[in-house]
């Protein structure tokens, strides 16, 4: 606080503001009175013995402005929690010679929403491209353990959720060499 602004000080001058403000607001004269101990009295009649005319300045007014009806913030739009996850082939499937394609199947919850898609993956790569359905097909798929998955894509093509890996096994007759 400033060293000038006591608390008495402070308190006598917001009383005047006060006042002041008030009476210009209720009467069209105020007036200071001082009694024999020194207390000062702001009034709208001429009381005591040493009486003073307050010449008050003008108060700024403001037109009032119309109030704005409320209206809450729309609520955001939570973003749909997706779950996937491989329902065929089983995890440790084995893919025997005669089984050229490998169809997977994926299970969304909930169903893919406007712009979504589901992606496979192959050993972490994507395998064709984002579709609407969770069905896919790996055609002509090579010898050897392949690890699977599924994701879901929103509408710009990020991911939002993913399945666990699966692992299938995929044999093929192998040529054996003949000892000469």
């Amino acid at each position: 606080m400033h060293p000038f602004l006591t608390p008495t000080r402070l308190a006598g001058l917001l009383a005047v503001v006060g006042i002041a403000v008030t009476s210009y607001v209720i009467a069209d004269n105020v007036y200071k009175s001082v009694d024999e101990n020194g207390k000062v009295t702001y009034s709208d009649a001429p009381t005591g013995k040493k009486v003073d005319p307050v010449d008050l300045p003008q108060i700024n007014t403001a037109p009032a402005v119309k109030a704005k009806a409320y209206t809450p913030p729309a609520p955001k739009q939570q973003a749909t929690q997706y779950r996937v996850g491989i329902v065929s082939p089983a995890n440790g499937s084995e893919i025997l010679a005669g089984q050229r394609d490998l169809s997977v199947m994926a299970e969304v919850q909930p169903a893919l929403g406007n712009g979504y898609s589901a992606q496979l993956y192959m050993n972490n790569s994507p395998y064709g491209g984002a579709q609407p359905s969770t069905s896919f097909v790996i055609t002509e798929i090579i010898r050897g353990e392949h690890q699977l998955s599924v994701a879901i894509l929103n509408p710009s093509g990020k991911v939002v959720a993913r399945s666990g890996a699966i692992t299938v096994y995929v044999r093929r007759a192998a040529l054996r060499k003949s000892p000469r």
